[in-house]
């Protein structure tokens, strides 16, 4: 498992058998940074899954002897999330596949390699944003961050805005869902007739691949966001990013957050306010120890329009 202490998709989800991380297309997962770090689980079974969503810790008291103490006692509630079809098949004109000079099994050998990377930085981004990505798809970080744990940055210039998500991945907290018991199924490639733009047929290879995903958000205090980060929000000298950060660092009460995500401009931002504070940093890649996942879904900041 890497130096995770808990099992990502490469180490749980397979391909015909075959764990992601022994797959022949090893690179599979280079569009999908988040998905390398995220804590991954069977579903409970082949297209649902539950699990207990920690609402309040436990209460604990000193006591004198022989008297009582007031405790209260941890509050869990069951969560049952429908996965959704993760759809990476893809169809091959026949004549391209066949005139390819180191032959068809090779052709479609990258054109699997480029569906399975395209399906999984698909996936990377309904995680983070949920059914804002694609509606008819599982709800991701966005839908499920409790409204406690979310620090509005109000953005309110018209320029793209970002947001952050801290999260506390493991089996009991985020994660992402694999169904079916974490297997990707890849059926036989076979001939079959397909319309163009202007609806004339011709012959392709078609290869169905196809998976059961969905995300597990843990407890109450496993995500937070920072939301509507735009340009106007906070100047780089400022370090007004850094204190939200904190901020959002506190509200995790019940566990210590192993992951930061957000977009490569708004890590940008974030060193160019360390730099311009007099702790140059050439490169950033974690906040007070935690590691940064750079993704795209988060949302581009207007980094050039930043002082620094």
């Amino acid at each position: 498992m890497g130096s995770n202490a808990y099992a990502t998709i490469a180490q749980l989800a397979a391909i015909n058998g075959t764990k992601l991380a022994d797959f022949e297309s090893s690179n599979v997962l280079e569009m999908a940074p988040l998905l390398q770090k995220l804590a991954a689980v069977s579903a409970t079974e082949k297209a649902y899954h539950k699990y207990l969503r920690k609402t309040t810790g436990a209460g604990v008291a000193f006591r004198a002897f022989n008297a009582g103490a007031n405790l209260s006692r941890s509050q869990d509630e069951v969560v049952s999330v429908t996965l959704s079809v993760l759809d990476a098949s893809f169809d091959v004109d026949v004549a391209l596949a066949n005139a390819y000079t180191k032959g068809k099994d090779a052709y479609l050998a990258i054109e699997m390699n480029r569906a399975l990377k395209a399906a999984f930085a698909s996936l990377e981004d309904q995680i983070i944003l949920g059914t804002t990505s694609d509606a008819t798809g599982f709800e991701g970080f966005a839908d499920l961050v409790d409204s406690g744990m979310v620090i509005d940055a109000n953005a309110t210039d018209s320029d793209a805005y970002t947001q952050i998500f801290m999260v506390r991945t493991a089996p009991d907290g985020a994660a992402v869902a694999v169904g079916s018991d974490g297997q990707i199924s890849v059926s036989d490639t076979y001939m079959t007739r397909a319309l163009d733009g202007s609806s004339h047929p011709f012959d392709v290879f078609r290869t169905p691949v196809l998976g059961l995903v969905g995300v597990q958000g843990g407890g109450v205090y496993d995500i937070g966001m920072i939301k509507d980060i735009g340009h106007d929000t906070f100047d780089s000298d400022t370090m007004e990013l850094d204190e939200m950060l904190g901020a959002l660092y506190a509200k995790f009460v019940n566990g210590e957050p192993n992951l930061i995500v957000m977009h490569r401009t708004a890590a940008e931002a974030l060193r160019r306010g360390y730099t311009n504070q007099g702790t140059p940093v050439p490169v950033l890649d974690n906040w007070n120890g935690i590691p940064i996942v750079k993704c795209r879904a988060c949302g581009t900041l207007a980094v050039d329009e930043l002082s620094g």
